[in-house]
């Protein structure tokens, strides 16, 4: 890892602590904060470590949070949907028909000349 890419990580977590010491009045994130950006400016090795870390918990947090997200919308919105659609829908194939055994529908019906011409 760089140090331009391990800086970025420490910035990112001393800019998070900041901004939470901010909204929730906590004074220790704002030490740790303060804390971080020594370690990042001063300590290499530290710095790099810890911004390895993040990258490692944050490419685990988008690997769940994406679960998370698709099974939401899926139940939210997909199946709810499909389930309206599969109630108030007609059948279409006729899957539902219940009084034949086979979905074969019977067309005598004979072709002439002028539906072969323009098929489209």
């Amino acid at each position: 890892m760089t140090r331009e890419k391990s800086l970025e990580a420490m910035l990112a977590l001393v800019f998070g602590c900041l901004l939470l010491s901010l909204l929730l009045d906590i004074k220790l994130l704002l030490y740790i904060g303060l804390l971080l950006g020594g370690i990042g400016l001063l300590m290499a090795k530290t710095s790099r470590a810890l911004a390895r870390l993040w990258y490692k918990l944050s490419q685990a947090l988008g690997f769940v949070i994406s679960k998370v997200l698709l099974s939401l919308v899926f139940f939210i919105f997909l199946l709810p949907m499909a389930l309206l659609s599969r109630v108030f829908r007609p059948d279409l194939l006729q899957r539902r028909r219940k009084n034949t055994g086979s979905y074969f529908v019977v067309r005598n019906y004979s072709y002439q000349s002028k539906d072969l011409k323009n098929p489209w």
